[in-house]
């Protein structure tokens, strides 16, 4: 217990009296001590012990409005937090203003993309130097960033030397060496200016009254400048002003971001149509996965090498690092390396490699606010926000108070259908299917590492020579080498038979057997789970989510969708099987090729959910139903082929039709697949889930279940609103996160 400060000096004091008044020896009096009255401390209060479950507010109600609403209608007291990102120096502005709140959230960056192609002079007479390697290196130290940074994103960026993103992991794996080549680069215009004097002589250009020229003409620069975005226009006219101070003659082109899109991006360089780009980059909306969220070795091969996935931009042709350059790029792209030694050292040789061709200009990382009151309390994600943040709706309350209302503004809320498999991925839209949500794993929102969430334990096994480390901090993983590549049990389930609805497994089709690079096997607690219609989640919502995955890409099937290909095939292409091992209690085990580099992001935990949200099965089952007969669809591609409705689950005339299945399955006891799925459910189950389904629906007006800490009470298209109400029932008490800030 802490005591007053006065106290312990009294104490003190008290201590050092009696020290040096001793008795003298022989003395037989008692000495005549008068003691300090103290006074009594005051005891700690003591907490009140969190007996919620689920979410901390009663109730949460979405309100659509336009970001430009948004810091008005929260002065006001309209609104309590608002999910968009707003991004402008107008709004940092106007929050800090209205005395608001906000988190940043580091959703995208800007550079200056320079063309380094040696311009045809016969047939466009212009010189363009940055063909030369020391001019572009140069250009560096030209800008002011922190210049930019205070002036154009009121101070709410990072100047930007490498293609790290700020506050990411790499970024504070790699500080030093950040630190450093920010030195080397620093603003420096004389250094610059000097640097430029020497390369454009030796490039045969001359100077006079201050004025490059080449053959008799000035030196133009065409520099192509976002018109629509205030930061990249502000860096545009900073950086042609600088340029113009060193004597060359600037044609600026005022663009919108579509135009100067098509011009840098979809021209050949070589025309010499364009020397210097305005590009702002902006990172994944919908959430970015969480292994680039903690490992970003790959973003120098995407932007800086010609074997780059955007190579096929004819820019990226013309990225000519060296061999052994060009191989750090993709070493660390693919974790070719075994160690953090070794990584460190490719990381080193890929900052210092990257600088040193400069093809582009790295300006700043721009951070986007995520706005609320003072009194709204929440743990928004590490680089997504909290509109897809995983941690939001754990963590979201007024002020450590159980209970409360709260209003939630966003922006497009019904912007699409929204249904698990292959709903919009709109995060406007999604934002109160993240509040049903519940995970096996969730990505912690400081480190972006995944935890454990409803997984009980987790055990990895990665080929032993794998560059794969667990942090000390992560007890609910175990981490276990091994020799060589990890055999798939024959009767691991590797590919789905659409036509007669069967798994088949790594026995039938590679008899000679199969191996993978890594083996997850993920024990789950799911027996106080329960979907918002009271059904309890069990095994058979993990198999039937694994069976649409596969069925929708499958030609043999009645859910067959061609849009669904590309990512089917990208999924398999690392996929080696997998197989329920266990029942009571769950486990299940995944063979991959996949890997990262935190063990914490390579276990594959198989949760029942799609791609845009959780999945019961019986509410795929009456989706794939409807599908299979041409009513509706999963996906808008297939629905705009086959002229049916989208799958909505929240509004909107697809409901009715799926009501309908849900009563025919309910009186029919459908199973689905019965070849797989009759392991795992009985008649009479499918036809008690159904019924429940439908209670549900009777209830709220919608479809939508999951089994997190708010249930979706009821949606009103009409009016732009949705009511979320904390879900009682839920596993685990309100405070299991924010305890642990």
């Amino acid at each position: 217990m802490r005591k007053p400060i006065a106290v312990i000096i009294l104490l003190l004091a008290a201590l050092t009296l009696s020290s040096c008044q001793l008795p003298s020896p022989g003395a037989t009096s008692t000495p005549n001590i008068t003691s300090t009255p103290q006074p009594t401390p005051t005891p700690e209060p003591t907490p009140v012990p969190v007996t919620r479950r689920g979410g901390w507010l009663d109730t949460i109600t979405m309100v659509s409005m336009s970001a430009d609403q948004a810091v008005a209608r929260m002065a006001q007291g309209e609104i309590d937090v608002y999910s968009g990102l707003l991004e402008s120096a107008a709004d940092w502005n106007a929050i800090k203003a209205a005395n608001l709140a906000a988190d940043p959230v580091y959703n995208r960056f800007y550079e200056i993309a320079l063309n380094p192609a040696p311009i045809d002079n016969e047939k466009k007479g212009r010189l363009n130097p940055f063909a030369d390697t020391g001019i572009r290196v140069a250009l560096n130290r030209l800008i002011d960033r922190d210049a930019v940074v205070s002036q154009f994103f009121a101070g709410q960026a990072s100047p930007k030397y490498s293609p790290l993103t700020a506050e990411l992991a790499d970024s504070a794996r790699y500080a030093q060496d950040l630190e450093s080549l920010a030195g080397q680069y620093a603003y420096a215009p004389e250094a610059c200016r000097q640097t430029i004097s020497q390369r454009m002589q030796a490039m045969g250009a001359q100077q006079a009254d201050g004025l490059w020229t080449y053959s008799d003409k000035p030196v133009t620069l065409v520099f192509l400048i976002q018109s629509d975005d205030e930061a990249g226009l502000g860096i545009g006219d900073m950086m042609s002003d600088a340029l113009e101070s060193m004597g060359f003659t600037v044609e600026r082109e005022y663009l919108t971001t579509p135009e100067l899109t098509d011009r840098w991006l979809g021209s050949d360089p070589s025309d010499g149509e364009w020397h210097l780009a305005t590009v702002c980059w902006r990172l994944d909306e919908d959430g970015r996965d969480t292994a680039h969220l903690r490992d970003s070795g790959g973003d120098f091969a995407l932007y800086m090498s010609a074997d780059s996935v955007l190579s096929y931009f004819p820019l990226w042709r013309l990225y000519a690092a060296d061999e052994s350059l060009r191989g750090t790029f993709a070493a660390l792209s693919r974790r070719e390396f075994h160690t953090a030694d070794e990584r460190r050292a490719l990381m080193a040789d890929a900052l210092n490699g990257a600088a040193a061709l400069s093809y582009r200009i790295f300006i700043a990382d721009a951070a986007a606010a995520v706005c609320r009151t003072p009194l709204a309390q929440m743990r928004p994600g590490l680089a997504e926000g909290v509109a897809v943040g995983a941690m939001t709706p754990f963590t979201l309350r007024l002020m450590d108070t159980e209970g409360g209302e709260m209003t939630w503004g966003a922006d497009r809320l019904f912007a699409g259908s929204v249904n698990p498999i292959a709903g919009t991925r709109d995060a406007g839209t999604l934002a109160p299917v993240l509040f049903t949500q519940d995970y096996a794993l969730m990505p912690d929102p400081q480190t972006g590492l995944m935890t454990a969430q409803r997984a009980l334990a987790a055990e990895l096994a990665v080929r032993g020579d794998l560059p794969v480390e667990k942090a000390a901090d992560s007890p609910w993983l175990t981490l276990v080498r091994t020799g060589e590549a990890i055999a798939v049990p024959s009767d691991a389930y590797v590919g789905w038979d659409g036509e007669n609805g069967v798994w088949i497994t790594a026995g039938e089709r590679n008899p000679d057997g199969l191996t993978a690079l890594t083996r997850s096997v993920v024990t789950y607690d799911i027996s106080d789970v329960r979907w918002h219609d009271g059904s309890s989640m069990t095994a058979a919502d993990f198999m039937m989510a694994m069976i649409v995955r596969f069925d929708r890409a499958d030609e043999r099937s009645s859910l067959y969708d061609p849009s669904a290909i590309t990512e089917a095939n990208a999924f398999k292409g690392l996929f080696k099987g997998f197989r329920i091992v266990s029942v009571e209690p769950l486990t299940v085990e995944y063979y991959s090729d996949a890997y990262a580099i935190d063990a914490e992001q390579c276990v594959a935990a198989l949760w029942p959910e799609g791609a845009a949200g959780q999945a019961a099965w019986h509410v795929l089952a009456i989706c794939s139903l409807t599908e299979s007969e041409g009513e509706t669809a999963f996906g808008s591609s297939r629905a705009q082929q086959t002229e049916a409705e989208w799958t909505n689950l929240l509004y909107g005339p697809s409901l009715p039709i799926l009501e309908a299945a849900c009563e025919r399955a309910a009186a029919e006891r459908l199973i689905p697949h019965p070849a797989v799925m009759s392991d795992y459910i009985t008649a009479d189950e499918a036809a008690a889930r159904y019924r429940s389904l439908l209670d549900f629906y009777a209830a709220h007006g919608h479809m939508w279940i999951g089994t997190g800490p708010y249930i979706l009470d009821r949606v009103d298209a009409g009016a732009g609103s949705m009511t979320l109400v904390c879900n009682s029932d839920y596993t685990d008490l309100c405070n299991r996160w924010t305890d642990t800030q």
